[in-house]
């Protein structure tokens, strides 16, 4: 009911909810496990930590995930289970408050009150005005096939997994193990595609399809967005409790800065913050699991070659301040099982270097599946923005070349000739080096 309330961005009066004040939690909730934060070291292993932290402050979550806390069981079930939020009326009230209205919710028998706008604070949210997200439905499917696909989005089977660039697919386990966390992650749901919307909207500007993103057109604050998750508890434990199963709550380290606010005296914590590790990513299928220890090979979905590895890390091609990479389809010579690492004829580039082409892309629809060629042009525009902007219509190959980016073995075998020829010349540039040094020790 609590949770219906606020998704119409109706005010909770007290009065209508006294009966449904005490949910099961402590019945139903067996054990209480850590909330699973990112963990720089491995992102910094990877290559991704910059680009996962950039796109954090683009989805206003940057302090959020950062407030890495224990979990306390008792304290964690009577918030959830108390737990109302009130919308101010009218805007003399939102004055009063600060903001659009406040929370309540009782532990160890006293109630509580928290102003939403310091819910803002703890957590550097923006001040949104809106108290219910409006993402476009289309926008939002038209992602999902820029970043994922080809399959269309579909909350129950849509897998985490499909996200095939390692920085969005990262991301995606930051925001599904904390502003949203469950101890299940692999798939992605609406709510999670929504923050993806928004941590990419002002790079893209557009999907691959050329649909204009908007994002969030309410403005919502995502303290409301928070506490619509935290109401949903409330459903969960009724839920099991009349299934008579038991289940786990992942949520209690959230809840500690709301706890520590209102000026709670808190013991040592009942559990340990856990960590998107190493470990984690080889059991979520994002890493191979059977690579030397210092040896990375990303997994993911190639549109056009199917099952593929990536050797880690590699920021020219993951990072997300180009469609090319967001789009994510390496050449099939950057991609690599060999646990030695890159290939030798791999040309090195710094991301500065990188970053000063303009990529341009021609779409080929194949049941579904783009396939892009890319051709570094100079920069032009704002470069501050570091928007990827897209040619349409634009024709660099004709009908040949689109005929054969329909087969990946002519691109395997143009990579394999490239190679044979890179690796000749080079041996013959070393003879030659050889030649110079032994004719000038003559001399």
């Amino acid at each position: 009911m609590q949770r219906e309330e606020v998704a119409r961005g109706k005010r909770v009066v007290e009065a209508e909810e006294e009966h449904h004040e005490e949910a099961p939690f402590e019945k139903v909730v067996s054990e209480e496990e850590g909330t699973r934060y990112p963990h720089k070291e491995t992102m910094q292993e990877l290559g991704i930590c910059g680009h996962v932290e950039y796109l954090m402050e683009l989805a206003n979550l940057a302090t959020f995930i950062s407030c890495q806390c224990g979990g306390y069981k008792e304290e964690s079930c009577q918030l959830l289970a108390t737990l109302k939020v009130h919308f101010c009326v009218d805007d003399s009230e939102k004055e009063e408050r600060g903001g659009l209205g406040y929370i309540t919710f009782k532990v160890m028998g006293v109630e509580y009150t928290l102003n939403i706008c310091n819910i803002d604070t703890i957590f550097g949210f923006p001040s949104g005005e809106g108290i219910r997200q409006d993402y476009d439905q289309q926008e939002l499917k038209s992602l999902w096939k820029t970043i994922a696909g080809p399959k269309p989005f579909l909350p129950t089977k849509s897998k985490s997994s499909s996200i095939r660039n390692p920085v969005i697919r990262y991301l995606h386990q930051c925001i599904a193990n904390t502003l949203f966390p469950k101890k299940a992650t692999g798939f992605v749901s609406e709510e999670e595609l929504c923050m993806i919307d928004q941590s990419l909207v002002f790079i893209l500007r557009e999907t691959r399809d050329g649909r204009k993103m908007a994002g969030d057109r309410a403005d919502t604050s995502l303290s409301v967005v928070l506490l619509d998750h935290l109401l949903s508890y409330k459903e969960y434990a009724a839920a099991i409790h009349s299934s008579g199963i038991h289940g786990s709550l992942c949520v209690g380290s959230l809840l500690m800065p709301i706890l520590g606010a209102v000026g709670m005296e808190l013991g040592a914590p009942d559990v340990l913050p856990k960590f998107i590790d190493l470990d984690y990513l080889k059991g979520k299928d994002f890493l191979e699991k059977t690579t030397p220890a210092d040896r990375y090979l990303f997994k993911f979905n190639h549109s056009e070659l199917g099952p593929s590895l990536l050797p880690l890390p590699c920021e020219n091609r993951t990072s997300v301040k180009t469609r090319r990479n967001i789009n994510f389809m390496p050449s099939p010579s950057a991609l690599n099982i060999d646990i030695g690492g890159a290939r030798e004829d791999e040309p090195e580039h710094s991301p500065a270097d990188y970053e000063q082409h303009e990529y341009f892309t021609q779409a080929v629809y194949e049941e579904q599946i783009e396939f892009e060629q890319h051709v570094d042009q100079p920069e032009h525009g704002d470069n501050e923005q570091e928007q990827a902007h897209y040619e349409e219509g634009a024709n660099q190959g004709g009908d040949k070349l689109a005929e054969d980016h329909k087969k990946p073995g002519v691109l395997e075998e143009l990579g394999n000739l490239h190679s044979k020829t890179m690796k000749d010349f080079k041996k013959k540039m070393r003879t030659m080096k050889k030649s110079l040094k032994s004719m000038a020790a003559q001399l």
